[in-house]
């Protein structure tokens, strides 16, 4: 399974609950709009924000472990 069919199926589960039926089973037509929504929601992650764009090298090298800059220099 790739990143975007993986991210779809998180979607698919987060808005349908514990209780919906099998990603597996699902036809292709109904998975559709979760794909789209993941890749969007992947593609927004390539772009880099207002911090990275102004310090690249922090965010390469410097932050914490949780994405915190407190230990960035």
């Amino acid at each position: 399974m790739d990143m975007i069919e993986r991210a779809a199926k998180a979607i698919y589960e987060s808005r349908n609950g514990a209780r919906c039926k099998p990603w597996s089973i699902q036809t292709k037509a109904h998975k559709e709009p979760y794909f789209a929504d993941a890749f969007a929601a992947i593609k927004a992650m390539y772009e880099p924000t207002d911090a990275m764009a102004s310090n690249p090298m922090a965010t390469c090298y410097n932050y914490g472990p949780y994405g915190d800059s407190d230990t960035a220099t």
